[in-house]
């Protein structure tokens, strides 16, 4: 027997930290003074206190992925009645946020343009602080426009501003970026108060500044508006005038400056106490990590805690320490992995809810208002927080038990105007104290731990290989998001045994905590269907919690056992088969067993655990679709987000996305736990779905799911296919609710959701086995859900053969699943795969292509490229017409062949025109043919290739968009000719260094939009990658390299050290 656990002791996280900079608080040590255990507010205070008393080394770890878990995450956020802030800490929790009144406010009309100024959230952006820093923080307007405000409380304030862009474009241009914007005139009205009536003008005050990158591109300048108040206000009205010579205008800020930035106002919102507190560790040089768990703890031979093992995303580690705090929320480690002293059966917990309209309501239930009711003016409503307190049946004290608890509580708390409900039960059976004595017992802990003298005792760090067995199932599906949910309801209803392990603590992903709500394309057929009608049905105001709701209520229909907040870390595998799960808790670890597995983690992270091979980043181009983390704003179903990049199998670059996140958006009531990321860690699976397949619409008989979607890539593709696609007869007509849409249809087979070499696991969601360029078409929420459902009922059906899903009856689930409208009739007659690979098709396909690509997808099969070059050689030779010669020439060069090397490098210097031809419905939209041509060229490795490559480089300059660097570097990188390392230098040179040392340099993050600190670093990447292969000068590229290896941003430092490590021309 063989077990496997997760990547063993060191991780991604702690792999750099040797190249990190000393000081910085994020990075995990091996040993420290004092170890804080709990993100709570009485553990921020110990991390801190400790700090102040002279602790050198001070760490803390959360399983949340935020901290201030007792207040955040149990909406207990108010003092007792009469109660008033006298601590440090509670006075900035109830402070304004950065000398800035909090607001709501509604336009008087939308941006009439729908990419630019108004996508999801810009309009609650407006109020955010910092200077904005990309004109997609500007909301359009073709005429003036006016915002009714409403201060959240009545406030002094100092000033009034309003900042806006302004550029000078053509008259008259219908695309926004052409035209000229500026504003004419800015006035504020008051609605109540001192003032009432009055109306304040606003002066042009200049330029505000904080604006960079695609601003400076676009010739974009930040004016702020101006008007001094001295008085309290609530209710205004702002509005901003276009100016007559201007097309159209930009409003990019609106704020209201506190005349009193210590004032005590409000409760803070969930947000606010996470942010607060993330500053207050931060300020402090104290470190810690969100989403991390204790696996283990170690004890001396006199019973002190000297050290605990941690474990989270990215695996396992032991950190000693001189003393350690207790700061979780129920002393966890006092008596470890014995989970809570439940006596009686049963146990008093409370809820807290935030709802409109009516209370909840349920027999044997308490239910109380607290705090004032407040109005929630953008929406129309207002709020009211609500504790729900009941007794309810725990058959012990494990984490199983809690998690029932914890399922059975949402039962009794759903109202249908809820707005927010609390991620964590509150145990009332055990002493709850108030919050100002929380922290006065985690500051006298903190100074305590900092002066005692470390433990005393020998101790021995060996991590246990033995956790308490949780139970057997016949399924055990990890991950309930858009998929997961799905796998485990279908299981479920086909009679397994199922138990659903999510570490959030709400199912659906993406699609409720990510706030992603509404459907873009996807094919809306069967599970999807039914869900979108169960949805419709179960009642509710607000979206998210209706749609967290309906998932909750289908699982309990199906008999599935849900445990929320628990994360799935580790495998267990005997001869290749995988057989059981690690699972962490906030109360410990334990193991739990099952047949057979469904990984819908989106990130494949059981897979990886259980040591199937991944793919994520390499020392290729760099290239991910962009990931955002969505703002919560009381009564708004759908807000998309947009503005980074993150590697979700590191805990780490977890933690500092969701720290700048946090901090980017400052005035929303909360943030979502999870990141919206649209590419993660896949597997390598028996059969990746590659571009070619979906060029040609392929069928399989072992197809578990039919996609529909268009290229929603969120960057850029990376497949040479794109450049080489044929026409496509598989693009198709997708009418959704608002539109029609040219989408693909992708058939996805089981064998893509298999990892090569393992057994008793299917992979579902963004972590399956396919090509890059193909992930944008089978994400999609519609898809995703069908996808799970597939497997779920596949799940149940390999339970019965000893869990392997190999030996499933591909026609019997085929029959299933068109049963259920997954699938289509028309894969009832798919019982073989077809022929893309013989001497016969190969030689009609080449003899096709030379006349506009048909039979590329043929060609350019990975599996046929060996075989097709001598008989594309020969065509290209034999050629006839200009048009053949051109693309024979340009297949040669990506087969890296110089036969056409002349005609590309005509091609490339402009002596020779493209010959163009019917690519419609082409894989990549046959886009941007002057960039494959670059490629194709310096692929061939000739001496031809060099002057032209070069002199295409020379245009490049700073400021230049990702689309003109991309050709000639990818190209010099492809050809690795030294004498182009010159010039490449210099490019390197001028286009600056925008590497970081801190991840307390960075800057937040927020809105929809890469803006101009990605944009600046992948060129720069790109630049230093080619000039890396080409063999570096003067040691430019190993500078920028090294630099960006120890950049604390995960995917930029991955990248980096890829490159490093390929050695000069490794990079193809």
């Amino acid at each position: 027997m063989r077990n496997v656990w997760m990547w063993a002791a060191v991780w991604a996280c702690w792999a750099c930290c040797g190249m990190c900079a000393a000081d910085d608080p994020a990075v995990t040590p091996d040993e420290v003074d004092v170890l804080v255990v709990g993100g709570t507010v009485k553990g921020v205070a110990a991390a801190t206190e400790a700090k102040r008393a002279g602790a050198t080394r001070v760490y803390l770890v959360t399983p949340f992925t935020y901290l201030g878990e007792d207040m955040a995450g149990t909406l207990e956020l108010g003092l007792p009645p009469g109660e008033k802030p006298t601590l440090p800490l509670v006075r900035k929790l109830w402070s304004g946020t950065a000398g800035l009144a909090a607001f709501d406010y509604t336009p008087s009309h939308r941006s009439p343009h729908p990419r630019w100024g108004f996508h999801n959230d810009w309009w609650e952006r407006l109020s955010e602080p910092g200077n904005p820093s990309n004109p997609t923080d500007g909301v359009y307007y073709e005429d003036d426009v006016a915002y009714a405000c409403e201060l959240r409380k009545t406030s002094k304030i100092a000033r009034i501003e309003v900042v806006v862009f302004e550029k000078k474009g053509r008259s008259h241009a219908k695309n926004p970026r052409e035209g000229d914007a500026a504003t004419g005139a800015v006035t504020c009205r008051v609605l109540d108060g001192p003032l009432k009536g009055q109306t304040i003008a606003l002066t042009r005050q200049g330029e505000a500044g904080g604006i960079g990158g695609d601003a400076q591109l676009l010739g974009v300048d930040a004016i702020s508006w101006q008007a001094t108040v001295g008085t309290e206000l609530r209710q205004v009205e702002i509005k901003v005038a276009k100016a007559s010579s201007a097309q159209h205008q930009y409003v990019a800020r609106i704020w209201f400056h506190l005349a009193d930035v210590e004032k005590i106002s409000e409760p803070p919102s969930p947000l606010k106490v996470k942010r607060t507190l993330d500053r207050e560790l931060v300020d402090a040089g104290v470190g810690f990590l969100t989403g991390t768990a204790v696996r283990d703890v170690f004890r001396t031979d006199r019973g002190e805690i000297a050290g605990v093992e941690i474990v989270n995303r990215s695996g396992r580690h032991v950190i000693r320490a001189k003393r350690t705090v207790d700061a979780t929320r129920y002393g966890a480690l006092a008596d470890f992995g014995k989970g809570l002293a439940v006596a009686g059966g049963g146990a008093e917990f409370s809820r807290v809810v935030l709802a409109e309209g009516k209370a909840p309501s349920a027999a044997g239930m308490k239910v109380e208002p607290f705090g004032e009711a407040f109005p929630i003016s953008h929406a129309g409503i207002t709020g009211r927080l609500y504790r729900c307190t009941f007794t309810l049946p725990m058959k012990d004290g494990t984490y199983p038990s809690l998690a029932a608890a914890e399922w059975e509580a949402r039962e009794k708390t759903w109202v249908d105007g809820m707005l927010d409900d609390a991620d964590l039960l509150v145990w009332r059976t055990a002493a709850w104290k108030d919050l100002e004595t929380r922290i006065r017992e985690g500051e006298a802990l903190g100074r305590a731990a900092a002066n005692a003298p470390a433990v005393a005792g020998s101790a021995a760090f060996n991590p246990s290989s033995r956790l308490p067995s949780w139970g057997e199932y016949d399924v055990v599906v990890v991950g309930g998001g858009t998929s997961g949910s799905p796998a485990a309801i279908a299981a479920a209803r086909a009679g397994a045994r199922v138990l659903l392990v999510e570490y959030l603590q709400v199912l659906g992903g993406v699609g409720t905590d990510g706030m992603i709500l509404g459907y873009y394309d996807g094919n809306h057929c069967g599970f999807t269907e039914e869900f979108k009608k169960a949805n419709r049905e179960i009642g509710g105001k607000h979206g998210l919690y209706r749609r967290a709701e309906t998932w909750r209520k289908l699982c309990r229909e199906a008999g599935v056992t849900v445990w929320l907040g628990a994360m799935g870390i580790g495998a267990i595998v005997e001869n290749g088969k995988v057989v059981g799960a690690e699972v962490a808790t906030p109360l410990g670890c334990g193991v739990v067993r099952a047949t057979c597995f469904v990984d819908a983690t989106g990130n494949s992270d059981l897979a990886a655990a259980a040591g199937a091979e991944t793919e994520f980043l390499s020392a290729g181009e760099f290239a991910l679709q962009s990931a955002g983390q969505a703002p919560h704003r009381l009564g708004r179903d759908t807000i998309n987000s947009d503005f980074g990049f993150v590697d979700d199998s590191s805990a780490y670059d977890l933690w500092l996305f969701g720290l700048r996140a946090r901090a980017g958006a400052p005035n929303a009531w909360d943030l979502a736990k999870m990141p919206d990321s649209r590419e993660r860690r896949r597997i390598v699976p028996d059969y990746a779905v590659n571009a070619q397949d979906v060029t040609a619409r392929r069928p399989f008989p072992d197809v578990v799911v039919q996609s529909r979607s268009r290229q929603d890539s969120h960057g850029y593709l990376t497949d040479d296919f794109r450049f080489l696609s044929e026409s496509s007869a598989n693009l198709v007509k997708l009418k959704r609710e608002t539109s029609l849409s040219a989408v693909f249809d992708v058939n996805v087979p089981l064998r893509s959701l298999l990892p090569k070499g393992l057994s008793g696991i299917a992979v579902v969601g963004i972590g399956t086995g396919c090509a890059r360029d193909v992930l944008p078409m089978i994400r999609m929420q519609a898809d995703l859900m069908n996808m799970g459902y597939a497997v779920g009922t596949a799940a149940a059906m390999a339970a019965g053969k000893g869990g392997e899903f190999r030996s499933v009856d591909l026609v019997a689930l085929r029959k299933k699943l068109v049963a259920l409208k997954i699938l289509r009739t028309e894969t009832l007659a798919w019982e073989q795969d077809v022929d893309v690979t013989s001497d016969a098709v190969l030689v009609a396909a080449v003899k096709t292509m030379g006349r506009d690509f048909t039979g590329t997808h043929v060609v350019y099969r990975p599996e046929n490229r060996a075989r097709a070059l001598p008989l594309v050689r020969a065509a290209f030779t034999a050629a006839a017409t200009d048009v053949e010669k051109q693309n024979y020439a340009v297949m040669l060069g990506f087969l890296g062949d110089a036969a056409g090397a002349g005609i590309l490098a005509e091609i490339v210097s402009g002596r020779r025109k493209i010959i163009p031809f019917d690519r419609a419905g082409a894989f990549g939209g046959g886009g941007q043919p002057m960039i494959g041509y670059m490629i194709a060229l310096g692929r061939t490795k000739s001496k031809a290739a060099l002057a032209p490559l070069l002199k295409a480089l020379s245009g490049v300059k700073p400021g230049a968009s990702m689309l003109a660097v991309r050709g000639p570097t990818l190209a010099l990188e492809a050809l690795g000719d030294p004498e182009a390392a010159p010039a490449l230098a210099e490019k390197l040179k001028a286009f600056g260094t925008h590497a970081v040392e801190k991840a307390t340099d960075l800057p937040p993050l927020g809105g929809y939009g890469l803006g101009p600190e990605m944009d600046a670093c992948i060129k720069e990447l790109a630049l230093a990658r080619a000039l890396w292969a080409c063999g570096d000068h003067e040691g430019l590229s190993r500078k920028a390299l090294e630099a960006y290896a120890r950049d604390p941003r995960g995917v930029l430092s991955a990248h980096a050290k890829a490159i490093l490590s390929s050695g000069r021309g490794g990079v193809r």
